[in-house]
């Protein structure tokens, strides 16, 4: 035998109680109060009041030697306590950078050599002296001004050298099954 019955009887007959009201609340705040959001600064960003941004790069300096080679010394924070050895890294031998080397007196005498350094030519205005032979002296290394470098070419990438130059190489077109020699990377200014 089966017996079925309704829940809307047996909740309507009376016999039971009607559900107690209850009303939630929020639990007790936590100890101790929690810090406020930060609140977005009223300066503008890039006030003088902004601290400098960190330095991506590991600190490093470069210093041209006598000999005209340029090496890398690495910084390194060494514990101050007392009886605490510090073994920084070796100097290393990298390529130089322009900044080792002087500016340009006259950047219009600037040339751009094969190998991406910069040389500026003598300046020729001076007179020899009469039933003399001259020897121009030859041409000095100097920090390549941006005016004496190509711009890159959209169309291809461009490579930065750990000595900070930026330099550029085109692909130029083979026909399938052709050996070709592409040009050689040549150096350019540094897109922004």
């Amino acid at each position: 035998m089966v017996v079925t019955l309704s829940l809307a009887e047996a909740a309507c007959d009376g016999a039971s109680q009607p559900p107690e009201q209850t009303t939630a609340v929020n639990p007790p705040p936590p100890e101790p109060q929690p810090e406020p959001d930060p609140q977005p600064d009223a300066k503008p960003p890039g006030s003088d009041t902004d601290p400098p941004p960190p330095d991506a790069r590991p600190g490093y300096t470069v210093e041209r030697m006598p000999d005209g080679k340029c090496m890398r010394f690495d910084e390194v924070d060494c514990p101050s306590e007392p009886n605490v050895s510090c073994n920084p890294p070796p100097p290393r031998e990298v390529p130089c950078p322009d900044s080792v080397y002087p500016k340009a007196k006259d950047e219009t005498r600037v040339t751009v050599w094969g190998d991406g350094s910069c040389r500026e030519l003598p300046d020729m205005t001076f007179k020899c002296p009469k039933g003399a032979t001259c020897n121009p002296p030859p041409p000095r290394r100097v920090q390549c001004p941006p005016s004496a470098l190509p711009e890159a070419d959209a169309k291809y990438p461009v490579e930065t050298r750990e000595d900070e130059t930026c330099w550029q190489t085109a692909a130029a077109p083979c026909p399938e099954g052709a050996r070709c020699n592409p040009p050689p990377p040549r150096r350019v200014r540094c897109p922004k």
